[in-house]
């Protein structure tokens, strides 16, 4: 029965997901928005929704701060997983010659977020101001400046061109609206059969919301970023997975700044840290294809990639 009830909501969460993007990406041509405001902040937030509903239900309604947690590290590894997916036929990241700044600059705020969560977590949650963790006050504003920082390098149209506004269909907003509630309910409900699953089990919650509730709300982000990827539209796919993994990470900030628990938002946990050295290396692989001119391959397979997905596969086993 529980089995069940997570294949449906697996269903629905991709349905919503890929209609939610689409109509993000539509909205932002009919606005002239240009391509890497599309990946890093409209599609990555938005197939980040199910993130935030889970790990918040998790937090807030479940008391259950490890499937939380585990949840949003978990699905940012599943998220860099997904992209080397989408990066195992490509040669260079590289455009025009020159690492993506975008791109980069997207990753090196990753880096630093990634670090001060680790620093939280290394000291168990105890240096909080007013109940509140000072590695969640740092995450959010780091979370904030990155928006602003990002935005300002240079998120513009390709070639500084404008296209062709587009007229909207009167019922749009009513669909992307639909679309959103639809995936909001949908992440709400299946953090609970998660949190079931591990009860019925006997599973670890950290490895529970690093697997199962990770991968079910990283399908939105498997659906855009191989999408983009297929049409060639690399920096999108790029983007969406850089702008969903600092959102996720800011996520976490913002369950430990309303609830008030900092020492359990940011408690010390060694699978988590595991985990979160497994992003961190998957990360820095990334980095690395983005600064290589030209990415080796065997067989017609990227090296990068493949190591880095049978890496990811290593972990998960190891952790679960």
């Amino acid at each position: 029965m529980v089995w069940g009830e997570f294949a449906i909501y697996l269903i629905l969460i991709v349905f919503s997901g890929w209609k939610l993007s689409v109509a993000a990406d539509e909205l932002c041509e009919a606005k002239n928005i240009g391509k890497g405001l599309v990946g890093f902040v409209l599609l990555g937030f938005a197939t980040s929704l199910p993130e935030l509903i889970t790990t918040m239900t998790s937090v807030f309604s479940i008391g259950n701060i490890s499937l939380g947690a585990g949840n949003i590290i978990g699905s940012n590894n599943a998220n860099m997983f997904i992209l080397f997916i989408s990066m195992l036929t490509v040669t260079t990241l590289m455009k025009d010659g020159r690492p993506d700044p975008h791109n980069f600059a997207s990753l090196v705020y990753l880096f630093v977020i990634t670090g001060v969560f680790i620093a939280g977590v290394s000291m168990d949650g105890k240096l909080s101001i007013g109940g509140i963790s000072l590695a969640g006050y740092m995450i959010a504003g780091l979370f904030f400046l990155s928006l602003i920082s990002l935005k300002s390098a240079g998120i513009e149209l390709e070639n500084g061109e404008s296209p062709e506004k587009k007229k909207l269909n009167p019922f749009f907003y009513i669909k992307l609206f639909s679309y959103l509630v639809l995936l909001v309910f949908v992440s709400w409900k299946i953090s609970f059969v998660v949190d079931s699953m591990a009860i019925i089990y006997s599973w670890d919650s950290t490895s529970a919301g690093a697997i199962f509730l990770a991968w079910a709300t990283s399908l939105p982000e498997l659906v855009v970023t191989v999408s983009a990827v297929i049409i060639g539209a690399k920096e999108l796919g790029i983007g969406n997975i850089m702008g969903s993994n600092i959102f996720n990470m800011f996520i976490l900030a913002l369950a430990d700044i309303f609830s008030g628990r900092g020492s359990d938002v940011f408690r010390q946990n060694s699978n988590l840290m595991f985990l979160t050295g497994l992003f961190v290396v998957m990360s820095a692989a990334l980095m690395l294809m983005l600064l290589k001119r030209e990415n080796k391959k065997f067989f017609g397979i990227t090296v990068i990639p493949a190591i880095m997905m049978l890496f990811y596969i290593a972990g998960m086993v190891y952790s679960f």
